[in-house]
């Protein structure tokens, strides 16, 4: 006599499945279930398992709270259920049954179906307080940092004397926002400035914005600084000419990108005495030499041999500490080219 019987046939493969529970199981105790499977189980399955109950809550906890990508997800599954060589299991589901319910959960999550709407609920919400600054719908930017990043910010500045900020934008972010039916906005880019602090990035000032010039970020930047923080005195970016010029009217004494570089020549190379620059731009090293390997007669080089060499070359540039060095440099480059 028994307590329970199980029994179960796959529609694909017409495997069986028997299990038995002997005897009632006490108040809340495990419950051991006596089971077998039997038969073609191995073979490829045309159907997948419904993703219900209690398993598409774990599934969902694991995406949405474990932040863990669907992709992700089915590899860690597969790593657990199959040897190699064996075709994917039906309890395993395919992207499309994880995307989907990952989507619909994300959406009743949003405080409105228009992102803009729901930025601007987000700015007077009591989780964000002082954080959303400005909010253009169109052209679309944001400005956004909290007190919290101002006051770590103004505590570092008060124990260094040199502060050094690096700026870059990005345009993986953030998709474009649908105006009408047949109308989307512009790339909108994150534009962030971080810094190192005890060995950590730390994000100091944000902005989303579908506007890539001069003007606008440079709105951006005096608007964090009416805050009453101090200002930088090297500022790290991208060759991005609005970012720097933008860079250059801000925080340092001179209203253009091309007057901060006259004055730079002047010290450098004609050995002048000048007022030096209130705050130093420097390039990022990484983005200096993706760029030179982007050069059209550096990319299109059938030799391997010569693209090390400008690539290189040019990376021992950063290196030098006068313009002689550059000068040796340079000439040693052209003589073997």
């Amino acid at each position: 006599m028994t307590f329970v019987n199980v029994n179960g046939k796959c529609s694909d493969c017409h495997s069986m499945f028997y299990g038995t529970i002997d005897a009632v199981p006490a108040t809340n105790a495990r419950v051991i279930m006596k089971s077998s499977f039997h038969g073609d189980f191995r073979k490829m399955h045309n159907h997948k398992r419904r993703l219900i109950g209690s398993r598409k809550e774990r599934v969902m906890n694991t995406m949405m709270n474990k932040k863990t990508d669907p992709s992700v997800f089915v590899r860690e599954e597969a790593a657990v259920l199959m040897r190699e060589g064996d075709a994917v299991p039906a309890q395993i589901p395919n992207l499309g049954a994880l995307r989907v319910p990952k989507h619909r959960a994300l959406v009743s999550n949003r405080l409105h179906s228009d992102p803009m709407v729901a930025v601007r609920k987000m700015k007077y919400l009591g989780e964000f307080p002082n954080t959303i600054h400005d909010i253009v719908y169109d052209k679309t930017f944001v400005h956004f940092w909290s007190n919290l990043q101002l006051q770590i910010y103004k505590e570092y500045s008060r124990k260094e004397r040199i502060i050094t900020v690096s700026f870059d934008a990005t345009g993986g972010c953030v998709r474009k926002i649908k105006r009408n039916e047949n109308i989307r906005s512009g790339p909108i880019f994150l534009y962030e400035g971080v810094m190192s602090i005890d060995q950590h990035t730390f994000t100091v000032m944000s902005m989303l914005s579908e506007r890539h010039d001069k003007l606008s970020i440079s709105i951006w930047l005096n608007r964090w600084l009416r805050c009453g923080v101090k200002s930088k005195k090297i500022v790290i970016c991208d060759q991005s000419l609005a970012l720097m010029s933008a860079l250059t009217q801000t925080f340092t004494q001179y209203k253009s990108f091309e007057q901060y570089l006259q004055v730079c020549f002047s010290i450098v190379v004609l050995k002048k005495e000048e007022e030096l620059p209130t705050c130093f731009i420097r390039n990022d090293v990484n983005h200096f030499v993706h760029l030179i390997s982007q050069w059209k007669e550096v990319k299109d080089s059938k030799f391997v041999r010569t693209k090390e060499l400008i690539i290189r070359g040019m990376g021992l540039l950063i290196l030098c500490t006068c313009i002689y060095e550059a000068e040796q440099i340079l000439e040693a480059m052209f003589t073997i080219i």
